[in-house]
């Protein structure tokens, strides 16, 4: 992904799996309970996580526990960093090209509907006349 250090993939337990596959998060079981394993290690190696912060994975990569590729973000900005990451030009396309409405769009993709809003006004992925 460009990092100048490689990810740190877990391959221990994991958290959220469901239907049969894995989990998408490294967890740890430390001081009698389970963690989730990114949080543990960006408190060792970099410091506490504020109550109204959240970790995001610069990498993209959920199973990652390098410190240097985890960075705090509101849960606002983690959900539009997450739902950005799911989109591509085709698929921006499909979002300004339906009659579905942003609720209808944001389940059938599986983005949140201000996604589908900033798509539809210009604000990600907007559509360039050269």
């Amino acid at each position: 992904m460009g990092y100048e250090t490689p990810c740190h993939v877990w391959t221990g337990p994991t958290m959220g799996a469901r239907n049969g596959k894995p989990g998408r998060y490294a967890r740890i079981f430390v001081h009698g309970r389970y963690r989730a394993a990114h949080r543990y290690i960006y408190e060792l190696e970099v410091g506490l996580i504020p109550d109204d912060l959240q970790i995001h994975h610069l990498c993209r990569v959920t199973l990652c526990v390098n410190a240097d590729h985890l960075t705090l973000v509101t849960q606002q900005e983690n959900i539009r960093q997450r739902d950005w990451n799911r989109l591509d030009e085709k698929t921006a396309a499909l979002i300004r090209d339906s009659k579905l409405s942003g609720v209808e769009m944001a389940k059938q993709l599986g983005v949140s509907q201000s996604l589908i809003s900033a798509v539809r006004h210009g604000q990600v992925w907007a559509v360039h006349s050269e």
